[in-house]
């Protein structure tokens, strides 16, 4: 009877482990896919910030269709397209001001191109199409070019803006930003938690819990 109880008593404890092993791996898996659903929420919500200030860029130009001449829009096709190809320098891209005539009422739509061999592919900027990198940075890039076409405060501030960058354009993207400041005196406000931007910041700070610490430079 004894022998009984401890073959019974065993297989109990040999079921309890398993089962909190099981309960352990779920709530592992729970916990991943909770991080998960959070990165992705965070990345559909920069997507989105950076569409909002697609469509703000995109009625501002339709309030401005009227004074721009076609060599403005040009040169703003150009200056975009530029900027594209120095951060994807493997990609053929190109951004495209495209108006159109409706009912004596003008508009206008932003489109990226991408050049792949003989064909080009065609990408409208109100969509999710284009890749979330390529949309940030369009955005950033159309911001600048109406801060200075305005002669606003030469200051952009900017909210982990390019987290949906991929690695390999992340110092191509600082080759960028250090031109800007360069050229025409940019001063960008960034919050990010990649390190790699602090290597060309005048200054930097570092902020927990709502506490900030400025890096002194050596």
């Amino acid at each position: 009877m004894d022998n009984n109880f401890n073959k019974k008593e065993s297989f109990v404890k040999q079921r309890v482990a398993e089962l909190t092993n099981k309960l352990s791996n779920a709530s592992y898996n729970v916990s991943q896919a909770e991080l998960t659903i959070n990165k992705t929420s965070k990345e559909l919500d920069d997507i989105n910030h950076q569409l909002e200030i697609l469509t703000a860029a995109k009625q501002v130009i339709q309030e401005m269709i009227a004074m721009f001449s076609l060599e403005r829009i040009k040169k703003l096709e150009s200056i975009v397209t530029k900027c594209l190809q120095t951060v994807f320098f493997d990609k053929e891209l190109s951004f495209k001001v495209e108006i159109t005539d409706t009912r004596s009422k003008k508009s206008v739509n932003f489109y990226i191109s991408e050049t792949v061999g003989n064909k080009e592919f065609v990408f409208p900027l109100s969509t999710n199409s284009v890749a979330g990198g390529i949309l940030v940075v369009t955005s950033f890039i159309l911001q600048v070019y109406f801060i200075k076409y305005f002669n606003l405060p030469p200051m952009v501030f900017l909210d982990e803006a390019f987290s949906q960058v991929s690695d390999q354009y992340i110092p191509y993207l600082n080759q960028l930003l250090s031109g800007l400041k360069e050229a025409y005196g940019m001063i960008i406000v960034l919050i990010t938690h990649d390190p790699r931007f602090s290597e060309l910041a005048d200054r930097t700070y570092d902020v927990n819990n709502g506490v900030y610490l400025l890096n002194e430079k050596s």
